[in-house]
Parts: structure tokens; sequence; C-alpha cells
């Protein structure tokens, strides 16, 4: 059975796109098919498509996100999910407020990051922001993904309660 990771963001229009569009392409170069990836916005309007600055990332970092449309966080994502990846600690907390029991299956993302100096920090939102920001944002995103990809194995066989 496919394990699910559910990677969110404030909008599901720029971090949680470019952490599910990029670890999918390092899914399928790492030969991982069992793993299903979802994004979510804790406040993401219905359909929105990602800014063109998240668009020429991707497409720089060689991953297609042209189909990704924003969607809101719900509970049924939430407990369908195996893995919560949070950008923020109130992204977090609003994980909580809609599913309590998920706690233990929820992790920010910079607690993967290589330097352990940075491991409980927020990822920072750069809508809005000229390119080059978005490139920066991108980068952390990365490296946090590297390292969850050692992991990830292990977290998704670990018994996290679901929902």
């Amino acid at each position: 059975m496919a394990k699910t990771i559910l990677f969110v963001c404030t909008g599901n229009s720029c971090r949680s796109v470019m952490a599910e569009g990029f670890f999918q392409k390092m899914l399928q170069e790492g030969g991982k098919k069992d793993i299903e990836l979802r994004s979510a916005g804790t406040a993401a309007p219905e359909g929105m498509k990602p800014p063109r600055e998240v668009e020429e990332v991707m497409r720089e970092e060689g991953a297609d996100i042209s189909g990704h449309q924003a969607s809101s966080l719900r509970k049924d994502l939430i407990e369908k999910a195996d893995l919560i990846l949070v950008m923020e600690k109130r992204h977090r907390s609003r994980v909580l407020e809609i599913c309590p029991e998920a706690s233990q299956k929820m992790f920010l993302l910079k607690e993967f990051s290589p330097d352990p100096d940075e491991r409980f920090l927020d990822i920072p939102d750069p809508i809005g922001k000229p390119l080059e920001t978005y490139q920066k944002i991108f980068q952390e995103i990365k490296a946090c993904l590297q390292e969850l990809m050692k992991k990830v194995d292990w977290y998704l066989a670990k018994e996290l309660p679901r929902g």
C-alpha cells in the first residue's frame, strides 16, 4: 500500500508546491513508486496556479508543476497522510486545530535541515518577492528534502498514528 506525504504551507502556491514538485522528481529518480505526495495550504485560494517565479525555479530544477492548482488543508488530507511536513510553526498549529491526532506524524520541514542550528526555524514565504528570493527559499527546501530522502523509508515504516 502506498504511503502519503503531505506538504503544508500558507497558500499552496510556493513552498509546498516546490517541496512536492522537487520531492516527486527525487522519488522518481530514486525508483520509489510507493509514495504519494500531496500539498495543501492553510489559507489556499482553491484552484490558484503557482506564481511565475515558482514555475521558473521548478523548470530550472527539472521538476514539472504545470498542472498544480492550490488546494485547502482539509481533515481528510491530514488523516490520509502518513507524514506531514509543514513550512512554519503556525502551519503545525493549524493542522493540530483541524486534527489533534496528527501531532506524532508531523514535522517542520526544517527539522531535516543538514544544519543543526536551523532545525527549528521556519522556511519563510517568498510570495511577492524577487526571483532570487524564490531561488534561495528553494535551496533551503532542497537541502531539507535531500536529508529527508535519506530517512524517508524509516519515517514511513514507523507506525505513526493516522488521523
